[in-house]
């Protein structure tokens, strides 16, 4: 017993726990896209850039499928409620037994891989792409390994409510890769692109490394201390069993949506040669708000659900929940708007110059703008989800998700028939909105039902219709600010797209704050207020 009193959960609040978790991903994000920058300029659109490109997406395709997202949901509702339920000895051995097995599966596919490419790569022609993709794959491949065993890391610090610290850890990545790219520009210039990529190999392989060493040495430090060990008799029932399932369901629908994924592309590349970079750059930019507020607070719901659940408090689950639905509306909706009506702006300021001319504005404006249509449904999709996650039922989500790609799919066919050529990628855009709205509402339907939870949604609907009236108003407001009151002549057209895009968000957001205090006073109050006590000048405001 004195070894399970040193395993400390964190008492972290819901909000506290949001705000590390998209602050990371925020800094996460400027990295990348400093990564990207860095990238294109050293090595362009070169063959071995191409063969680096798809080496790298072989191990990120496991991440994808057995790593953050399936393995996280599959193992933090059972380890959470071990915890709660002060059962640390059962949950070191859980964490031990899939540990193991994990190290095991993953490992022998990584390396029959690696012995494949081995035998292949003297058959290949030498400096030829093949021969680059071996190359690099063989270097790359193992990070599959740690980034998956990281991966079980950050479950375990997610179930002790140590959200910062996991968080952190997608930073590793970015920061080794830039440091890789530093270092071959002052010290490898006269290098070929071949001898470049190959010196980058391995520095990404030390980021999975250095992944890997770091969400473990951080258990170590919440005293979650456990030996891994391959327990047969355990995958037959209880807990393990139990994460095994919902790990093999999560793969299945990650797996889905990666298909998904690959069926828009090729149906854009249908459209035009333009359609597939056009739809790559709008969602780019829809993703970043989304991976910084939504999934944050998707990563933070799913422990007090589990635990609401497991003590069978239905009342403080659909609490959280709604709380999460109305902290999610209040921040997407504006974000939306914003988006959508300077979509150009947006556009201009991030990406135009160089190749990309106005009409790849155009295109890209065309996408977005319907793409952000659905950023409150996407986002929506990411809340609910861990409802059913809490709740371990994986397999009932991985059902809605192939529906959902079905959907998707057709209504993709159809935009591809009716719509004009130059509008076509826009139908593919609005057709993921539209199943990601009907994907909501199916998740909404069936959560409502005593048997998946009892989810309270009365309320839900009423508030989003409350907030319309802050979000015109903060529309009215923005247009009149940009249209008659800014000097912008005689600027560069970045410049003057700038002082439009900020004017009108700085304006914009305190015309919607001040409305939803008039409109909304006791939610708006309530969510400021908690928030403000965190900071220790306003503290006294907030008594």
């Amino acid at each position: 017993m004195a070894s399970e009193s040193k395993v400390k959960p964190k008492k972290e609040s819901f909000g506290v726990g949001v705000l590390l978790t998209s602050l990371w991903t925020l800094v996460s994000r400027c990295l990348g896209l400093v990564r990207e920058m860095l990238t294109s300029r050293l090595f362009g659109t070169s063959l071995e850039k191409s063969a680096f490109d798809f080496s790298f997406k072989l191990p990120n395709l496991f991440r994808r499928l057995f790593g953050e997202g399936a393995l996280t949901s599959a193992l933090v509702p059972v380890l959470k409620e071990q915890i709660d339920a002060d059962k640390i000895e059962e949950a070191k051995r859980l964490t031990g037994n899939i540990f193991a097995a994990v190290a095991t599966c993953i490992g022998c596919i990584v390396l029959v891989a690696l012995a494949s490419m081995s035998i292949a790569l003297p058959f290949v022609n030498e400096g030829g792409y093949l021969a680059c993709i071996f190359t690099y794959s063989r270097i790359m491949l193992p990070y599959a390994l740690f980034i998956c065993l990281a991966a079980l890391g950050m479950g375990v610090l997610n179930a002790l409510s140590h959200f910062g610290k996991s968080a952190f850890a997608q930073n590793l990545l970015n920061i080794c890769w830039i440091s890789g790219l530093l270092y071959l520009y002052f010290f490898k210039q006269s290098s070929t692109l071949y001898l470049k990529l190959f010196i980058l190999s391995w520095f990404i392989l030390a980021a999975g490394v250095a992944q890997f060493a770091y969400m473990w040495w951080q258990v170590r430090r919440c005293g979650f201390k456990f030996k891994p060990r391959l327990s047969l008799s355990e995958f037959k029932s209880g807990p393990t069993l139990c994460v095994c399932k919902n790990l093999v369901w999560g793969a299945l629908g990650a797996g889905v949506v990666q298909i998904n994924v690959l069926i828009d592309m090729l149906l854009a590349s249908l459209i035009g040669s333009w359609a597939i970079s056009s739809l790559g750059y709008a969602d780019r930019l829809v993703y970043l708000p989304m991976g910084i507020i939504a999934t944050a607070m998707a990563t933070v719901i799913l422990n007090p659900l589990t635990s609401a659940f497991s003590t069978g408090d239905i009342g403080k689950a659909n609490s959280t929940f709604k709380q999460s639905f109305q902290f999610l509306l209040i921040l997407m909706l504006p974000i939306s708007a914003i988006l959508i009506q300077y979509v150009n702006d947006v556009i201009i300021i991030v990406y135009k110059g160089g190749e990309f001319d106005s009409e790849s504005v155009t295109r890209v404006a065309r996408a977005l703008m319907f793409s952000s249509l659905g950023l409150v449904a996407f986002s929506l999709n990411k809340l609910i989800v861990p409802w059913f996650h809490a709740r371990k039922e994986v397999a009932f989500t991985v059902r809605i998700t192939i529906v959902q790609v079905i959907f998707n799919f057709c209504l993709n066919v159809l935009s591809i028939i009716i719509l004009p050529t130059d509008w076509k990628h826009s139908g593919l855009a609005l057709a993921t909105v539209i199943s990601a709205i009907a994907g909501f509402m199916i998740y909404l339907h069936f959560a409502k039902k005593e048997h998946h939870g009892g989810l309270e949604s009365r309320g839900l609907g009423l508030l989003f219709i409350r907030l319309l009236i802050p979000i015109v108003a903060m529309c009215a407001a923005m247009y009149l600010v940009t249209t008659y009151c800014l000097p912008i002549a005689g600027y560069s057209e970045r410049i003057q797209s700038f002082i439009r895009l900020a004017s009108a968000s700085i304006v914009g957001g305190i015309v919607y704050l001040l409305a939803l205090i008039v409109t909304n006073k006791t939610l708006a109050m309530s969510l400021i207020g908690r928030f403000a006590k965190r900071l220790p000048i306003l503290r006294r405001f907030f008594k």
